[in-house]
């Protein structure tokens, strides 16, 4: 799985720890046989923790998130997925999304590249308000065989994570 985690200015204070919490909540929920990846987005994006089981590593590079900059979930969602297909790895691969915000980057080149490899794209809307970027959210989910929540609370976001991890 591939954690593509947004860190634009917009998830700056309490829902950047949100996210932190959520965030490690997955990695705690993971198997010893499974396989992680932390990438964080803003304007660009960058990997924070390449693929790996160790959830020491993983929890390390999430605490590294911060917030700034703007939203580009869709070019980074499509970096994210040329790092699941180029994992020589057994078993489900899959992306998940975190974001509160509307993205740039091409959405339909997104979701074309995620048919091409077969991998599902699951998307959290967290306290999303735009009904734009709530489409274009769960378009990326429906398209590619993946879910999508639209959590508000930090709850809500843990249960998404948690709903996450139990789908893949």
């Amino acid at each position: 799985v591939l954690l593509n985690l947004d860190v634009s200015g917009s998830m700056s204070g309490q829902k950047i720890i949100d996210l932190r919490n959520a965030a490690k909540l997955f990695v705690s929920l993971m198997r010893n046989v499974d396989q992680t990846e932390i990438q964080a987005f803003n304007s660009s994006w960058d990997t924070r923790q390449t693929f790996t089981s160790d959830k020491a590593l993983l929890n390390a590079a999430i605490d590294t998130l911060n917030a700034g900059g703007g939203t580009n979930a869709w070019d980074s969602g499509t970096a994210g997925l040329e790092r699941l297909a180029a994992l020589n790895a057994p078993g489900l691969k899959a992306l998940v999304i975190m974001s509160d915000g509307a993205s740039s980057g091409n959405l339909d080149a997104m979701i074309a590249r995620a048919n091409e490899l077969g991998i599902p794209i699951y998307t959290i809307a967290f306290q999303l308000d735009s009904e734009y970027a709530r489409a274009a959210m769960e378009r990326a989910a429906v398209e590619t065989g993946g879910q999508f929540f639209t959590p508000v609370t930090e709850q809500d976001l843990r249960d998404a994570f948690f709903s996450v991890s139990s789908s893949v």
